[in-house]
């Protein structure tokens, strides 16, 4: 990291600002400052659903394939911290993208399946694929299918903010 005049502050505590804060001192950064309108947790982090893939929930379609390899640090940072004993409730159980309707499900398989960076076991599934993979709890007659990502995580994001913010 090249030298600064003064410190660093980052704006916001939740996962993003906390992880930038951190990944900041992590490449060298000595006077980081983290604020936040609000107590830890307050915000909207805890809310978040926790699922951690290559491709997000629109395939990537709005900024492209530059993503990919921001997602695939985020599934190796996550890993990272479950590995090295950090409670986050991490599920590393792949992720399903539904698709209500056979049009969706072709968007979705050209956009995921057709990537060249396209995961391995990466695999469009059918209404009753979707059932079986989700162990019933998608009703088959509500979907017309699904792309499965087996490299997927889940983790509790309140979980990972306290854990980020411990290590700040």
């Amino acid at each position: 990291m090249p030298p600064h005049l003064g410190p660093i502050c980052v704006v916001g505590a939740g996962i993003i600002g906390a992880s930038a804060a951190l990944h900041l001192i992590e490449s060298g950064a000595r006077d980081v400052i983290v604020i936040d309108a609000g107590e830890p947790l307050a915000g909207t982090t805890p809310a978040g659903a926790g699922f951690v893939a290559r491709f997000g929930a629109d395939h990537n379609r709005r900024l492209g394939s530059c993503t990919i390899p921001l997602q695939e640090y985020g599934l190796e940072f996550y890993r990272g911290l479950h590995e090295s004993g950090a409670d986050l409730e991490f599920a590393s159980n792949g992720n399903v993208v539904l698709a209500c309707t056979p049009t969706m499900l072709d968007t979705l398989a050209d956009g995921i399946m057709g990537h060249p960076h396209v995961g391995a076991g990466t695999r469009v599934l059918d209404a009753d694929g979707v059932t079986e993979v989700m162990c019933g709890a998608v009703d088959p007659a509500a979907v017309a299918g699904g792309i499965y990502m087996p490299e997927a995580i889940q983790l509790t994001t309140g979980l990972a903010q306290q854990e980020i913010i411990t290590r700040l």
